[in-house]
C-alpha cells in the first residue's frame, strides 16, 4: 500500500515502470481509502487498470476533488498531492465582486431612471455569464444530480450559491426581471431573451411555486415562445416551462396546451438528434487526441470508444513489459465490483499474454481509460453552456420539460407514437452521445416513463436493461441508471421478466447495483438499496447478491456514515442539517433492504425444513418457488416461518446469512443504531427505521446465537455501557419512542427470546429428535439458553414492562395487539420458576385483575386480538397459580366432540376386555402405562413387552392400544405441542357446563367474523 500527504512529499512507489501518469482520486470511501482514476496517460490500459484497482491509504485528503499526481523517477512512480492552488479561490472572489458591482450599478441607475433597453440587456447578459461560469465550476465539484436543494445549501462553500443569495436578496431586481423585463418587454425579443436566460440560470435556487403560481400570466407567453419563437428564446422558454411543470397544479391547469406542446417538442427532439449525429461524425474526422500513438490508434479516429485498437510493433513490444508486472489477484476486484463498464475506452486488444489472469482482467473490467481528462470530463461530469446554446443543451431543456409530464397517463400514448424510447437509447449510449448530462436527463425521462407498466414491458422487450448496463461508470449518467432500476423493480411482472435474463446479464445488474451502493452519489446509494429491497424476494437476485459478498456492502453503507460516530463531536460539528437528513434516509432505505434480505432467506430455509420433515413423514412435498418468481414475505408468512424455524430448526444447524451477519458485526452495529435513532429529532422516518431494524432482529433471533448476542453489553451514545437486551425492553415499553408498531416489533423480538422450545432437534435437517445422550445434551442446551434469556430480561426490568403493557389502553387501535403480545411474552417467561414466584404475588393475579382484562377488548372491533389475549392469559394463570382456568376460551365443536368420541371408544374397549376370558393383569398394566407421562425417545407403536401375556383377543386389544398410543406419541413431540396439535383434556374441570361451551363457541365465531354487525350480546341458554 502507498501513503501520501498534501505537502508534495513522496511517500510510496508502484511496481517497476519507467512511465508517468497523472491520476485523480475520484471518490473518497469510508475507511480512509480512495479509488484511483486516471486523467492523462502515457501507458497502456492494463497498467491503468492495475492502478485503478489499487486502494491507497491517505491522510489529510478532505474531499474527492483533490488531485493525486503520479510522476516518473528512476525507480518507479511517485505519488503525491500538489501544493494548494489559490487561483480558483481568487477567481471565485473576483466573480462575486463583479456580480455585486453589477447589481449595485443597476440599483443606482434604476433609482435615477437612466437605464435604457440596451443597457439592461447588456447588464443581464453579464450577470448570466458570471452565473453560467460558476455553474460549470459547480458541476466540476460533482454534486449529486438528484439533490434539488439550493446550491448554497448543498455546498455552502460554492460561489454559485453566494451569487444566487446576493441576487435573491434584491427583491426589486427580481420583480423587475419577471414582471417588467420578461413579461413587459413591449415585444422586445432581445430583452425577453436576456431575461429568460438569467431566470433560467438561477432556477435551481428559486422557489418555483412562487415564480410560476403567484406570477399571473407567465405561463401562456412561455408556451407560445416554446412552440414558435426563434432560438435561443425558444429553448430558454422550454427550460422555464420545465420548472413550472414541476408544480402539479400548473401541469393540470394547462393539460391541453401541454399535450399539444409535447407532440411539437418530441418532433423537434428527433430533428435535433439527427443534427447531433451529423456533427459528431464531422468531429470524429477532426479531433486529434494527445498521446494517441500509445493507444495504437490513428489520429483520425481519436474519439474514445469509437474504434478498435490497431496493434503496432512498438505497442506489442511494450506489452511484453506490461505482462511482466505482477498484479495481485485481489486488486482487480478490490473495489468490490467486477465487470465495471466505465469511461469511454478503446476496444480491448490482445496484449501478447495468454495468462488466465491477464484475460480475466479484460473480461472483468472495461473501464480502461485511454484518453485525457479533457476528453473524459463530458462523460463523467458533463457540460453547461447557455450562450452559445449548444445542440446538447437544447435537447436537455426539452427533456427536462418532458420528464414531469411523463407520469401522466394521458401523455403515454404520445411517447409511444413519437418513439421516445429510440431517442432515450441514443442519448444513453455514450459512444454516440458525448454529453453525460444529456444522458442523465434522458434517464430521468426514462425513469418517469417506467412508472407505467405498459412502457416497462416495452422497455424490457427492446433490451433496455442491457443498454442501461452499458452506461459508463463512474459518470454522472450512472446516477440516473440507479433511478431507472429502482422504478423498474416496483413491478413484479417486470422483475420476473428481468429474472429470466441470462445469468451473465443478471450478474451485470448485481455488479452495477453493488458499485452504486459503494461508489456513487448518496442518491444512487439510496436508489440501489431500495432496488435491493424489492429484488431480494427473487431468489436468482438473492443468490447472486450473496455470491458477490453483497451483505458486507450493505452493512458498510451504515457503518461508514458519519452520524454513526455519535461521540465524535468534531465530525458532527462539520455536518449540516441537510447532510444529516440525507444520511438518515440512507439508513432508512438500507435497513429496509436488510429486512427483506433476511425475510427472503428465512422463507427459503423454512421451506427447506418443511420439505425435509414432510419427506420423512411421507407427506406431499412443498412446491418450491421458481427462482424467477417472488418469494412471499407478508407479515403472516414471515411469522409462520419464524415459528417453524424455532420449533424445527436443529440446534446445531448453521444458518449462513446469520453467521455472516455476526462476522460482519451487523448485530452490534444495528443494536447501536437502535440506541441512537430515538435521539433523531425532527426526522419523519424515525419510527420506520426503528421498525425495520427490529424486524431484522425478529428474524435473526430464531437462532440461539443471536439471542445470546443480545445479552452482551454494548457502548451506546455518551459512552454508556448497557446490555443490548435492555434497548429492546425500553423500545417495547414505549418511553423512548411512543410508536405502537415499534412496540409490537420489539415485543416480537422478546417473544422469540423467551418462548423458544426447551427441547430442540438434533444436528441435521430431516432428523426428528436425537436419542440417548445427544438428546439430553440438546435439551440441556435449550434449557441453558432459555435460562440465560429469562434471567437477562428479568434483571433488566423486563417483567415490570410486560406487566405494564397488559393494562395498556392507548393508542386505542393497537392496545389489544400490544396486550396479546405482552401476555405471550409473559407466558414464555413464566416457565422460569423465579419469574413465576415473582408474578404470582402481584395484584394482577392475586386480585383477579387479569380476569377483568379478559372480559372485553379496548376497541370492540378487536375481538380476534382479545381471543388471542384470553388464550395466553388463561395459560398464564394456569401456569402461575397451578390451577386450571375457569373457562376454555378456545372451545369449538371439534374440541367438544373429540373427548366424547374418545370416551365412547374407551367405554366400548373396556367393555370388550372385561367380557373376555383374559386375566385382568395385562389390562391393569396397560392402563397404568397409558396414564404415565411418556419419555421422549424413538417412536414405537406398541407397548407390549415380549414377556407380556397375550391371551386377550387380538383384534379388540390392539384397537384400544393403538388409539391410546397415538395420543401419547403426539403429546411427546415438542413440535406438536407448540402447534397445539392435541387437545389438553380437562377431565377434572367440574365447572365446565354446556352453557359455557356454547357461549364461548358462539363468541369465538363472532370474533372471527370480518364484518360483525354489533358486539356479541350477553346470552344464556336458560332464557
Amino acid at each position: 500500500m502507498l501513503t501520501f500527504n498534501d505537502n508534495g512529499k513522496k511517500i510510496g512507489k508502484t511496481p517497476q515502470c519507467n512511465l508517468c501518469v497523472t491520476g485523480r482520486a475520484f471518490r473518497k470511501i469510508s475507511n480512509g481509502m480512495v479509488n484511483l482514476y486516471t486523467e492523462d496517460t502515457l501507458i497502456p490500459p492494463d497498467i491503468i487498470l492495475e492502478l485503478k484497482h489499487q486502494r491507497f491509504p491517505i491522510t489529510n485528503l478532505q474531499n474527492h476533488e483533490e488531485r493525486i499526481v503520479l510522476s516518473k523517477n528512476n525507480k518507479g512512480l511517485d505519488y503525491h498531492l500538489p501544493p494548494p492552488v489559490q487561483n480558483r479561490d481568487m477567481a471565485a472572489l473576483d466573480s462575486l465582486t463583479k456580480f455585486n458591482g453589477f447589481l449595485d450599478e443597476w440599483i443606482t441607475n434604476e433609482y435615477r431612471n437612466r437605464l435604457d433597453n440596451n443597457e439592461i440587456i447588456n447588464m443581464l447578459t453579464k450577470l448570466s455569464d458570471i452565473i453560467e461560469r460558476e455553474t460549470e465550476e459547480f458541476y466540476k465539484m460533482d454534486p449529486d444530480p438528484f439533490d434539488d436543494r439550493h446550491p448554497g445549501r448543498s455546498n455552502p462553500t460554492c460561489t454559485l450559491g453566494h451569487l444566487m443569495k446576493a441576487l435573491f436578496k434584491n427583491d426589486n431586481f427580481m420583480n423587475k426581471l419577471v414582471n417588467s423585463y420578461l413579461l413587459g418587454g413591449h415585444h422586445n425579443l432581445e430583452l425577453q431573451t436576456a431575461a429568460c436566460r438569467l431566470l433560467l440560470d438561477v432556477l435551481p435556487g428559486l422557489e418555483v411555486g412562487i415564480v410560476f403560481v403567484e406570477t399571473e400570466g407567465i405561463i401562456r407567453p412561455l408556451l407560445a415562445w416554446a412552440e414558435k419563437a426563434e432560438e435561443p428564446l425558444r429553448s430558454y422558454a422550454t427550460g422555464l416551462l420545465a420548472g413550472a411543470m414541476e408544480v402539479q397544479d400548473v401541469a393540470v391547469d394547462y393539460k391541453d396546451e401541454n399535450h399539444h406542446l409535447v407532440l411539437v417538442l418530441l418532433k423537434r427532439l428527433h430533428e435535433l438528434k439527427s443534427q447531433m449525429e451529423k456533427e459528431n461524425q464531422e468531429k470524429m474526422k477532426q479531433i486529434e487526441r494527445p498521446f494517441g500513438q500509445f493507444s495504437g490508434k490513428s489520429r483520425g479516429s481519436a474519439s474514445p470508444g469509437r474504434s478498435g485498437l490497431v496493434p503496432t510493433s512498438s505497442s506489442e513490444q511494450f506489452s511484453a513489459r506490461v505482462n511482466s508486472v505482477q498484479i495481485s489477484p485481489n486488486k482487480s476486484t478490490d473495489n468490490g465490483v467486477e465487470g465495471d463498464s466505465s469511461l469511454p475506452s478503446p476496444t480491448k486488444r490482445n496484449i501478447g499474454s495468454n495468462s488466465p489472469r491477464s484475460q480475466q482482467i479484460y473480461d472483468l473490467d472495461t473501464e480502461i481509460s485511454g484518453s485525457s481528462w479533457t476528453n473524459q470530463q463530458p462523460y463523467v461530469i458533463g457540460t453547461y453552456s447557455m450562450s452559445p446554446l449548444t445542440l446538447s443543451m437544447k435537447q436537455r431543456l426539452i427533456l427536462q420539460y418532458l420528464t414531469p409530464l411523463a407520469e401522466y397517463q394521458e401523455l403515454l400514448s404520445t411517447a409511444f407514437e413519437k418513439n421516445s424510447l429510440d431517442l432515450i437509447f441514443y442519448y444513453v449510449d455514450l459512444k454516440k452521445n458525448t454529453d453525460g448530462r444529456l444522458a442523465l436527463e434522458a434517464l430521468k425521462y426514462l425513469a418517469t416513463l417506467l412508472c407505467h407498466k405498459k412502457f416497462s414491458v416495452e422497455f424490457l422487450q427492446t433490451n433496455g436493461v442491457q443498454k442501461l448496463l452499458d452506461v459508463y461508470r463512474p459518470s454522472i449518467a450512472a446516477t440516473g441508471v440507479s433511478l431507472c432500476l429502482y422504478y423498474l423493480s416496483y413491478f413484479e411482472d417486470a422483475m420476473e421478466r428481468v429474472c429470466l435474463f441470462p445469468e451473465h446479464i443478471l450478474s451485470k445488474i448485481v455488479n452495477y447495483i453493488l458499485w452504486l451502493l459503494e461508489c456513487s452519489h448518496n442518491s444512487s446509494r439510496s436508489h440501489a438499496a431500495m432496488f435491493l429491497g424489492q429484488a431480494f424476494t427473487f431468489r436468482v437476485i438473492l443468490d447472486l447478491f450473496d455470491k458477490k459478498d453483497g451483505l458486507r456492502r450493505l452493512v458498510n453503507v451504515i457503518s461508514t456514515l458519519e452520524i454513526m460516530n455519535e461521540n465524535d463531536e468534531q465530525v458532527h460539528n462539520t455536518l449540516n442539517d441537510d447532510q444529516i437528513y440525507t444520511m438518515r434516509q440512507m439508513v432508512r432505505h438500507t435497513t429496509f433492504a436488510m429486512k427483506r434480505y433476511f425475510e427472503a432467506h428465512l422463507s427459503l430455509k423454512a421451506d427447506e425444513i418443511r420439505r425435509s420433515h414432510l419427506r420423512n413423514d411421507g407427506g406431499s412435498p412443498v412446491q418450491e418457488t421458481p427462482a424467477y418468481k417472488p418469494i412471499k414475505v407478508s407479515g403472516e408468512v414471515v411469522q409462520d416461518n419464524i415459528e417453524l424455524m424455532m420449533d424445527l430448526m436443529p440446534v446445531r444447524l448453521h444458518w449462513d446469512p446469520e453467521l455472516l451477519f455476526h462476522k460482519l458485526g451487523g448485530v452490534v452495529l444495528l443494536t447501536k443504531l437502535l440506541a441512537l435513532i430515538p435521539s433523531w429529532s425532527n426526522y419523519t422516518g424515525k419510527s420506520e427505521t426503528v421498525k425495520n431494524t427490529l424486524d431484522i432482529f425478529t428474524v435473526c433471533t430464531v437462532t440461539p446465537k443471536t439471542q445470546l448476542a443480545l445479552l452482551q453489553s454494548i457502548t451506546v451514545p455518551e459512552n454508556l455501557v448497557y446490555p443490548a437486551i435492555s434497548i429492546f425492553i425500553n423500545l417495547a415499553d414505549g418511553e423512548t419512542l411512543a410508536e405502537p408498531e415499534v412496540q409490537k416489533s420489539a415485543l416480537n423480538v422478546l417473544i422469540n427470546c423467551v418462548c423458544g422450545p426447551i427441547e430442540r432437534y438434533g444436528a441435521g435437517v430431516g432428523r426428528y429428535m436425537s436419542v440417548g445422550n445427544r438428546k439430553k445434551i440438546n435439551s440441556k442446551m435449550g434449557e441453558d439458553i432459555l435460562s440465560k434469556m429469562w434471567n437477562g430480561i428479568r434483571i433488566n426490568n423486563g417483567i415490570m414492562v410486560l406487566l405494564k403493557l397488559l393494562s395498556i389502553k392507548t393508542p386505542i387501535t393497537d392496545a389489544d395487539s400490544i396486550r396479546a403480545l405482552a401476555c405471550k411474552a409473559l407466558l414464555g417467561l413464566s416457565r422460569s420458576e423465579t419469574v413465576r414466584q415473582i408474578i404470582s404475588k402481584l395484584p394482577l393475579f392475586t386480585n383477579g385483575q387479569i380476569q377483568y382484562l379478559m372480559k372485553e377488548p379496548v376497541l370492540q372491533d378487536k375481538q380476534q386480538e382479545l381471543s388471542s389475549f384470553c388464550r395466553y392469559a388463561s395459560d398464564l394463570m394456569e401456569r402461575v397459580s397451578g390451577k386450571l382456568a375457569s373457562a376454555n376460551f378456545d372451545a369449538s365443536l371439534d374440541e367438544i366432540r373429540r373427548p366424547r368420541q374418545f370416551n365412547a371408544m374407551s367405554s366400548s374397549s373396556s367393555h370388550a376386555i372385561s367380557s373376555s376370558s383374559a386375566p385382568s393383569l395385562p389390562l391393569t398394566s396397560a392402563s397404568s402405562q397409558s396414564t404415565t407421562p411418556c419419555t421422549p425417545g424413538p417412536i414405537r407403536f406398541t407397548r407390549q413387552s415380549q414377556g407380556s401375556p397375550t391371551n386377550t383377543p387380538k383384534n379388540t386389544y390392539s384397537k384400544s392400544r393403538f388409539l391410546r398410543e397415538r395420543d401419547s406419541v403426539f403429546s411427546c413431540s415438542p413440535a406438536m405441542r407448540s402447534k397445539n396439535f392435541t387437545l389438553k383434556l380437562q377431565g377434572s374441570d367440574h365447572d365446565m357446563t354446556l352453557d359455557k361451551i356454547v357461549t364461548e363457541y358462539l363468541r369465538k365465531q363472532h370474533a372471527l367474523c370480518r364484518n360483525p354487525v354489533s358486539t356479541c350480546p350477553s346470552m344464556s341458554l336458560f332464557k
